[in-house]
C-alpha cells in the first residue's frame, strides 16, 4: 500500500499547476478591465506561482497575477496558464469577455410626426421632416415642444436649412418645398421629377440629390426655380456644402463623389464602405461618411481624395453631424446615437435614443436625432 501511496504523491507533484481560475467580469462597460489569476497545486502556494495569459491570441507572455489590458469594444477571449517554480506549465484556462458600450440617457424625447427621417437645424429651431406624416414638425427647443406642423405633402425625406429658408425633398414626386421660418407657411414649390432627398444648401443655390435621376440639381434659392444639374455616377442620398465652395455627395452604389459645381463635373469618386447615406464636413475639410450595411464610419482626406480613417461601427450608421469636438453617428439598427473621437478614430460613447434613428443634426447646444419608427425626436446634450 505504501508503495502506491508514494507512486500517486509522486504522480501528483510531477503534474504541475491546475488550470487557472480567473476572477473578473465576463460583461463589462469598462475599456480596461481587472482580472487576478489563481492556480492549485500541492505543496506550491499561488504567491509563488508565475502566469502566462494573452487576449486573442495563442501566444501567451508573462503576466501578473492582477492583469489589466485595454481592449476594444467587443467579443475577446482570454487565455490564461500557470506555471510553477519549477518552470511546469498547467493547462490553459480560456474565457470569453465582452466589452459593451456606455449607454446614456438622452436629455429630452419629443414625439412628432409620423416616421421622422430627417432633421436640420436653423433660424434658432429644429425642424424634422416626417415621411409618413406629410409634414415637417418645428420644435422650440427652449420647451422641447413642437410649436407647429406645416404640412407640405407627398412623402417627405430630406430637409435643409440655408439662405434664410427650410428646403425640403419629396421620395415620393421630386417635389421641393420651400418653408418660411419666420411664418411657418410654405412659399414654393419646384417640380424636380424623380426622388429628391437630403440637400446642401448655401451661396445662393439648393442641390438636391435625386436618387432616381442620377443628379444632383441646382435649385435658385432667389428666383425658387430649377436652373441646372450635374450628372453623377450613382444613386445619390446625400449633400453637402464645402468651405470652398464644392459639394460632395454619397450613392448608393457605394462611391462618394466630389462635385465642383463651376466646372459642372465631378472631380473625384471615391470608392466608400457597402451603401454610403449620410455625410457632414468638419472643420478641417474631412468628408465623414457613414456605411448602412457595412462595420464602419469613413473619413475622406478632402485633399487627397481618399477614404485616410475609419472607425469600426455596428452595421447600420446612417445621419451624420459635426459638433463638439465630436462627430455624432446615428445606428439604425441598434437606436442608438454615437460619439466619435475624431483623432483617435473611437466610439467614446453611446446614447440610448429611439428605433430606427436617421437624419442627425447640431444646434442650440445640442444634438438632435429623428428616430423613424418611434416617431420621436432625441435631444442630446452636447458635452
Amino acid at each position: 500500500m505504501e508503495p502506491l501511496i508514494r507512486l500517486l504523491t509522486a504522480l501528483v507533484l510531477a503534474a504541475g499547476p491546475s488550470a487557472p481560475t480567473v476572477h473578473g467580469p465576463r460583461e463589462t462597460t469598462s475599456r480596461a478591465p481587472l482580472f487576478e489569476f489563481s492556480a492549485r497545486e500541492p505543496g506550491v502556494a499561488t504567491a509563488r506561482k508565475r502566469f502566462r495569459c494573452a487576449f486573442d491570441s495563442r501566444t501567451l507572455h508573462p503576466c501578473q497575477r492582477r492583469y489589466s489590458q485595454r481592449l476594444a469594444i467587443g467579443r475577446h477571449v482570454l487565455r490564461v496558464r500557470a506555471v510553477d517554480p519549477r518552470g511546469r506549465s498547467g493547462p490553459i484556462a480560456a474565457i470569453r469577455v465582452v466589452v459593451a458600450r456606455k449607454q446614456l440617457p438622452v436629455t429630452a424625447t419629443i414625439r412628432v410626426g409620423t416616421t421622422p427621417v430627417g432633421v436640420a437645424y436653423g433660424a434658432q429651431t429644429v425642424w424634422a421632416v416626417n415621411f409618413r406624416g406629410h409634414s415637417v414638425s418645428r420644435i422650440e427647443p427652449a420647451v422641447n415642444r413642437v410649436a407647429a406642423t406645416i404640412d407640405v405633402g407627398g412623402q417627405p425625406y430630406g430637409i435643409g436649412f440655408g439662405d434664410g429658408a427650410i428646403w425640403v425633398g419629396d421620395y415620393e414626386a421630386g417635389v421641393v418645398t420651400r418653408i418660411d421660418p419666420a411664418t411657418n407657411a410654405v412659399v414654393a414649390k419646384v417640380v424636380l421629377g424623380g426622388q429628391a432627398i437630403n440637400p446642401a444648401v448655401g451661396g445662393g443655390y439648393a442641390w438636391f440629390p435625386n436618387f432616381t435621376l442620377g443628379l444632383l440639381e441646382q435649385v435658385d434659392t432667389r428666383t425658387n426655380k430649377l436652373v441646372g444639374a450635374i450628372r453623377l455616377g450613382g444613386n445619390p442620398e446625400d449633400a453637402a456644402l464645402a468651405a470652398d465652395g464644392t459639394l460632395w455627395v454619397s450613392n448608393e452604389d457605394g462611391s462618394v463623389e466630389h462635385v465642383d459645381p463651376r466646372a459642372r463635373t465631378v472631380v473625384a469618386r471615391i470608392p466608400v464602405p457597402a451603401d454610403p447615406d449620410f455625410l457632414a464636413i468638419d472643420d478641417s475639410g474631412s468628408v465623414w461618411v457613414t456605411s448602412l450595411r457595412a462595420p464602419a464610419v469613413s473619413r475622406i482626406d478632402a485633399a487627397a481624395g481618399v477614404v485616410a480613417g475609419r472607425v469600426r461601427a455596428p452595421v447600420g450608421t446612417q445621419g451624420v453631424a459635426i459638433g463638439g469636438g465630436s462627430v455624432w453617428v446615428s445606428n439604425f439598427n441598434d437606436g442608438t446615437l454615437l460619439r466619435i473621437d475624431p483623432q483617435a478614430l473611437e466610439i467614446t460613447a453611446t446614447y440610448r435614443v429611439g428605433d430606427q434613428p436617421r437624419g442627425v443634426a447640431i444646434g442650440g447646444d445640442s444634438v438632435w436625432v429623428a428616430n423613424g419608427l418611434s416617431s420621436t425626436v432625441s435631444r442630446v446634450a452636447l458635452p
